[in-house]
Parts: structure tokens; sequence; C-alpha cells
């Protein structure tokens, strides 16, 4: 979490203690390796690398990054 995508950032938990993680779409297992760009727009995207449905390979994915109370979440 961050208050500017530049940083610093600071790891989000959850109630628990435990740390929140990217979870994906449904078909799309073992998320990983992300990074996040700006578009030629301004709006923000997340890539990254997951199985698909069949777990016959892991392909990259993109989908516009949304915020909400300063945290970014995913909705595809």
């Amino acid at each position: 979490k961050a208050e500017n995508v530049l940083g610093p950032y600071q790891r989000v938990r959850d109630e628990n203690g435990n740390h929140k993680v990217v979870k994906t779409a449904p078909g799309q297992f073992g998320a990983g390796h992300n990074s996040i760009f700006k578009g030629p727009d301004g709006s923000f995207f997340i890539c990254y690398h997951a199985w698909d449905k069949q777990r016959t390979g892991r392909y990259p994915w993109i989908a516009p990054l949304h915020w909400k109370e300063g945290i970014p979440y995913v909705r595809q």
C-alpha cells in the first residue's frame, strides 16, 4: 500500500495480521510476477502471470487496476 504509485510502500495485512495477496478472477490460478503500469490515458493496469483454468500453462494477463480506500484491486 502507498499514498503514491512511486512509494514508499508498506505491506497490507488483514485483521489477523496475514499478508493480503492479489486474488485472481475465476479460471485463473497461481497469480504472480505482477507489474503495475500507467496507460496512455493515465489509468493504471496490472500485468501478471497465472495458470489458465485447464492448467495447461502460465500465461500473461492484464487488467485495469482500481482503487478503494487507497488499496488497489482488480475487477476482471
